[in-house]
């Protein structure tokens, strides 16, 4: 491995010093050692200062390097006296690492590096060079996703491993680890098939914590470009505004978000006639909902009149996405707008614009548009916003055409039931044996009672988990009787046994929530999910709660699903279940 590096290293160098590696080739997403991909930071460093400015096609004397730091001599003697004390302790030289942090690999100090590495890449900063940066985004969004799919298939293998501890399953390993292709993540993978389990845990969380660490370096990476352009001048920014002009007319829908966020945040009048030309020709509803929040940060006396037309979209992602910022606005005619489009919505969209108009009044009625009509004439001209009231949830008695699970209440009408069937619901709630019923009868009762309470013309689906995940059907179906019936038969015939894999179970209801059953999910099919669970992650891809967090906050965001969580028993992660329903605009209930 050490051996490949080098010659690698070598033959980068005898390229770069023959002129032969231009800025577009460091970006070709198949090129081995292009510096900004994942992992290649570490050949990148080890080039010298000539060389890499070089590459770059910049002069290098246009860059002047700032002087060091004068030695501190308390900070020498503290050094001196620390690596004393590490001799004293450890004669052998054998270094021990805390069982939280994978050895070798220091995550927060890898992105620092590759932070450094870019700063020095864009310095001096010009248009042409911001302009090849914004130009090769694709390819990064590309090798991105490509890393995404290796660390996936990775850690995949590694829970097979986990969970069946079977050599059959070896090749499907070796295949996984030739497919990473760099270090650090094959040392990784191979620790993980050591006999140890907490070696093999520290190893998956170090794998996820790597995967992590790529996603905070785009996001810092793309707010660095934009504060670049934004220090050119009016002439110099001419190139880069042009590039991501043209980069938000792209196929590629990612790309286009990139693009038009850089957009959003400039005030080049060149840049302010992109961006709204792409909002106003954008036809992806996702991405339409994406660019109505960029639109929205910006402010501004036309922004109420954007938001009044696109709050009559046909699609409810660009409506969802006009309801949240109609809401942030506290201006009496967001109200207006509010309480026009209560009379005329329906399913979960009305239970929006209910919270919204709770969070600007303080009031609490229901979803019911005739009492807050009612009393919005009353006390239209006198009202002024409260200071950030909390939205509180509205009275609980039960009306015709809500649908309730747990006490949660929603209006939707397209709906994903995500339910918990792992060993310890097989205990009753208090964990007692006796005392109650067990908790798999209850969670079959509540969601039997709740696909009683669909309308005909709602559509649902179910998904069960354990050690694994079990999705009913592919696809959302209509709740008609003889579809509800075959649903109860399913449930009934649901039993406790296994692991509790809640990232698996989460990201699974994602994906019924997001496709049509044909392969196409710019459109969300379902747009509320209740996910319950009695207890913690202790299986699955990832079973750290903060990651699970993360990684489903940043699946959800552009789908918009609103994520209703429900816990049952003390051994649930009550925080955790919280911040999954705050983060997805969801409620949460424990019951214990």
């Amino acid at each position: 491995m050490v051996r490949r590096g080098l010659v690698a290293l070598l033959a980068l160098c005898a390229l770069l010093l023959a002129g032969g590696v231009k800025l577009k080739d460091l970006f070709e997403p198949d090129h081995p050692e292009w510096p900004l991909r994942p992992y290649a930071w570490e050949e990148w460093e080890a080039l010298d200062r000539d060389t890499k400015f070089a590459s770059m096609g910049t002069d290098p004397k246009a860059w002047v390097d700032p002087p060091p730091d004068p030695p501190d001599p308390e900070e020498e003697k503290r050094k001196q006296e620390e690596e004393e004390e590490e001799r004293r302790k450890n004669p052998t030289g054998k270094k021990e690492y805390p069982k939280d942090r994978h050895p070798g690999f220091r995550f927060d100090e890898r992105l620092a590096k590759k932070q450094a590495s870019f700063e020095q890449l864009v310095q001096p900063a010009s248009a042409s060079m911001l302009e090849g940066l914004i130009k090769q985004l694709k390819s990064w969004e590309k090798e991105q996703s490509k890393f995404e799919k290796r660390i996936g298939e990775t850690t995949e293998a590694y829970v097979k491993v986990k969970e069946m501890y079977d050599t059959a399953v070896q090749p499907q390993i070796d295949q996984a680890i030739k497919k990473t292709g760099k270090p650090p993540t094959q040392v990784l993978v191979n620790r993980a098939l050591m006999d140890d389990f907490h070696a093999k845990s520290r190893a998956l969380h170090a794998v996820l914590s790597l995967q992590q660490s790529e996603r905070r370096f785009a996001e810092w990476m793309l707010g660095r470009i934009g504060t670049l352009i934004g220090d050119l001048t009016d002439e110099e920014r001419g190139k880069p505004v042009a590039a991501l002009a043209k980069g938000v007319a792209d196929k590629d829908w990612s790309y286009r978000i990139r693009c038009a966020g850089l957009l959003g945040g400039l005030s080049d009048p060149a840049a302010v006639a992109a961006f709204l030309k792409a909002l106003a020709e954008e036809k992806d509803p996702l991405v339409l909902g994406e660019l109505i929040r960029i639109r929205a940060k910006r402010g501004g006396e036309d922004l109420l009149a954007l938001l009044q037309v696109r709050l009559e979209d046909p699609d409810w992602p660009v409506r969802a996405a006009v309801i949240r910022e109609l809401g942030k606005l506290r201006k009496r005619e967001a109200v207006d707008f509010l309480v026009a489009r209560l009379a005329k919505e329906e399913g979960r969209l009305k239970d929006d614009i209910a919270a919204e108009l709770r969070r600007l009044t303080g009031q609490r009625y229901d979803a019911e548009p005739e009492p807050w009509r009612i009393w919005w004439e009353k006390w239209r001209e006198t009202w002024t916003p409260p200071p950030e009231a909390k939205e509180e949830g509205p009275g609980e008695e039960k009306k015709e055409g809500s649908v309730y699970f747990y006490g949660i209440k929603t209006s939707s009408k397209r709906i994903v039931f995500c339910i918990d069937i792992s060993g310890s619901m097989a205990w009753p709630l208090d964990g007692e044996k006796g005392k109650q019923p067990p908790r798999i009868e209850t969670a079959k009762r509540e969601l039997v009672q709740a696909l009683t309470m669909l309308p005909e013309d709602a559509r649902f689906n179910i998904v069960s988990y354990s050690s694994t995940v079990d999705i009913w059907k592919p696809r959302l179906i209509e709740a008609s009787i003889k579809n509800k019936q075959a649903a109860r038969k399913f449930v009934d015939g649901l039993g406790p046994a296994g692991a509790t894999n809640i990232y698996d179970a989460l990201t699974a209801s994602l994906q019924v929530a997001a496709s049509d059953g044909k392969g196409k999910d710019d459109n969300p099919e379902a747009d509320t999910i209740f996910f319950m669970t009695d207890g913690q992650p202790t299986n699955g891809r990832i079973v750290d709660p903060h990651q699970i967090l993360e990684a489903i906050g940043s699946q959800n965001r552009l789908l918009g699903v609103v994520i209703h969580t429900v816990g049952v028993s003390k051994d649930q992660n009550a925080g955790f279940l919280l911040n999954l329903a705050l983060q997805n605009r969801g409620r949460y209930v424990g019951h214990k």
